[in-house]
């Protein structure tokens, strides 16, 4: 009998479709300090740059569908698109880095979990 991931959600490296259990996106930024003496003893922060992370989790099944869909790590991405829930919009992420790879195995009896770890790149949010 085939594993069968149950769908809480759709990751996309292009046009190619993984059904995912969950998705997480950490819309993030990195600002550089600037802080001069001039500041008042605050901080201050001259650029601000997105830096996106993602991740989503699925189970190994029969086939690997996420390394399949080319999720692999080191590889980039040229577009990783996390469908919005039932919607028809999608936060995407453009030149992403797969990152990492985490296989769990418990003892409960559950098949294998896989997350895939993504890192960096430019950030459109509920695009269609």
């Amino acid at each position: 009998m085939a594993l069968v991931t149950p769908v809480g959600g759709h990751a996309y490296n292009g046009a190619t479709s993984v059904p995912v259990n969950q998705w997480r996106g950490n819309w993030q930024g990195r600002g550089v300090e600037v802080t001069q003496t001039d500041a008042g003893g605050g901080t201050v922060y001259a650029v601000f740059v997105v830096d996106p992370e993602w991740s989503f989790t699925l189970f190994l099944d029969d086939t690997d569908a996420a390394i399949a869909a080319g999720f692999v790590i080191g590889t980039k991405l040229a577009l990783v698109k996390f469908k919005l829930g039932g919607l028809s919009t999608f936060d995407k992420v453009a030149n992403t880095t797969v990152v990492s790879t985490e296989r769990v195995l418990n003892a409960n009896g559950d098949p294998i979990g896989v997350t895939i770890t993504g890192k960096g790149g430019t950030l459109l949010l509920n695009a269609a």
